[in-house]
């Protein structure tokens, strides 16, 4: 049931992000600041991990605090399939695009803590490397051919001068898939915490504190901190 979530999942995350959703920016000539702005946004809010991953002690099931967050970064995409056929300026649509990019990626950013451990729970010690490994295979092959077959429909509604509509039947057929992943995570095994901690500032503060005491911790949150400042900086 996992990696069936994460197929439909991953079809779903590619067809509204990425080249399509660059591709929309340029359709409503939106410039480098818009792609800055939904390329920069998201990563910023991946800073909500930390007090999610406290939050996250606070609720016994797993479940139902990764589905809750799950659910609202899906649905925060579904105005999108209206958006190219919205009577109002461009400029309106880029901000309502900006906004629903950035709502998606806040409530995925806060259960996804919560969302892998549970994951780590499920999966026996000795089977997480095989188990991790199919599937990323699993979401990257739907994503490769999800993204293809959506680049494809483009250059047709392109040639057919119906760029707009191509957009939202795009958008469409990704939220289909959205519907289909959460119908599959829902069927997912539930875990329950042995224990839950009070959700305050006190906790955000202990998430963050533990693991900085750790010096390979440290190193390995440098080398990520660099790695992504740098592709974030030429990434446009």
């Amino acid at each position: 049931m996992a990696n069936l979530d994460a197929a439909f999942a991953s079809a779903f995350a590619t067809l509204y992000s990425g080249a399509l959703i660059v591709g929309l920016i340029q359709h409503l000539k939106g410039n480098e600041f818009w792609l800055g702005m939904v390329a920069a946004l998201p990563a910023f809010l991946g800073l909500l991990q930390l007090p999610g991953a406290a939050w996250a002690r606070s609720i016994p099931s797993f479940r139902a605090f990764s589905g809750t967050g799950g659910l609202i970064w899906r649905l925060a995409h579904f105005p999108l399939i209206a958006l190219p056929l919205l009577p109002v300026a461009n400029e309106a649509k880029l901000v309502i695009l900006v906004a629903c990019v950035s709502a998606g990626a806040a409530a995925g950013q806060i259960v996804g803590p919560s969302y892998n451990e549970w994951l780590g729970r499920l999966i026996p010690e000795n089977a997480r490397g095989w188990y991790f490994s199919q599937r990323t295979l699993i979401a990257s092959i739907t994503g490769n051919i999800v993204g293809m077959v959506g680049g494809l429909m483009l250059d047709l509604f392109r040639r057919w001068d119906q760029e707009a509509l191509g957009f939202t039947l795009i958008f469409s057929l990704g939220a289909a898939c959205a519907v289909l992943s959460m119908v599959f995570f829902w069927r997912m095994s539930d875990t329950v915490r042995e224990e839950t901690s009070k959700f305050d500032l006190r906790s955000i503060f202990d998430t963050v504190r533990t693991p900085m005491r750790d010096r390979n911790f440290r190193r390995i949150l440098l080398f990520v901190s660099l790695f992504a400042a740098s592709q974030g900086f030429a990434g446009n």
